[in-house]
């Protein structure tokens, strides 16, 4: 029951976010404060509605169409990668502090629902097809696992990745530090849980560190990606370039990883957990 209930919970939280936010990126962030003819921009072709909010003209085109619209005015205003780069830090210029974290985490957890929210409907179908009665042979159920636990037990990857590309920094070295929060060398943090592993506990500055996987944990991929991101910029500026392509990528790859397992990782993963086992709490209080 435990399955069918993750994948519900799943796809109905990630359809969420794709109704309150998705919609909204047919927009436009213009040079002046005049606004368009409101009549006529109410009635552009396939449009849903129209408002102003933020400093940008928001056409809502729903989200099945609104990747086609936006190609489509990106071919037909010729604005190329910067002009879009310059274009997405005009919007955040308008926002306040929350919307701007808000919109980070949309940017960051946005291109990963397509994989997520499949992966919940097959973990929902597996849950309920058990709950029928129906009985898979070992093979069967090692492969439907297969299908419906890789995402999540990689999901600190796919995370990473997608964080480094949206602070701008290297992607590759993202998904090479989010493998490493997963690798197999680590106590399985799923397995901790359960009781059936324990942690590493690691002596540092006086302090007794448990040292887990990050098995299916979002917020320290997401500090993880910003890191590398951070660390790389800033030795871009300082590091020759004659020995930029081996020094720079070791030196990211090593401080974040040791930031990430001693020290961010710990406090971002109990505050995730806290966080987790609050929400529980009020959703079973209901």
């Amino acid at each position: 029951m435990w399955d069918f209930a993750v994948g519900i919970v799943t796809v109905v939280s990630f359809f969420a976010i794709i109704l309150t936010i998705l919609p909204r990126k047919g927009r436009r962030q213009p040079t002046h404060d005049k606004h368009p003819n409101n009549e006529k921009a109410e009635n552009v072709t396939g449009s849903k509605g129209y408002f102003f909010n933020t400093g940008q003209h928001q056409f809502i085109f729903g989200t099945g169409k609104v990747n086609e619209v936006y190609d489509e005015f990106k071919q037909y205003t010729k604005m190329d990668e910067s002009a879009d780069t310059a274009f997405k830090e005009d919007v955040y210029s308008n926002m306040t502090p929350v919307q701007k974290v808000v919109r980070t985490l949309a940017d960051i957890l946005i291109p990963l629902i397509p994989a997520l929210v499949t992966t919940g409907l097959l973990m929902g179908l597996r849950g309920l097809l058990l709950e029928l009665g129906v009985e898979f042979s070992p093979l069967m159920l090692s492969m439907f696992q297969m299908l419906t636990d890789t995402a999540f037990a990689f999901l600190p990857v796919l995370i990473a990745y997608s964080a480094t590309r949206k602070f701008g920094g290297n992607p590759i070295i993202g998904i090479v530090v989010g493998l490493m929060m997963v690798a197999p060398e680590l106590p399985n943090a799923w397995a901790v849980a359960g009781g059936d592993a324990e942690a590493f506990n690691v002596s540092f500055l006086g302090l007794n560190i448990p040292i887990v996987g990050y098995q299916g944990s979002i917020p320290p991929a997401i500090v993880a990606g910003y890191l590398v991101s951070r660390i790389e910029k800033e030795l871009r500026k300082v590091v020759p370039q004659i020995i930029d392509l081996v020094v720079t990528p070791f030196v990211t790859l090593t401080v974040t990883i040791f930031l990430m397992l001693f020290i961010l990782g710990p406090i971002t993963h109990t505050l995730e957990i806290a966080v987790s086992d609050f929400i529980i709490k009020i959703f079973f209080w209901f």
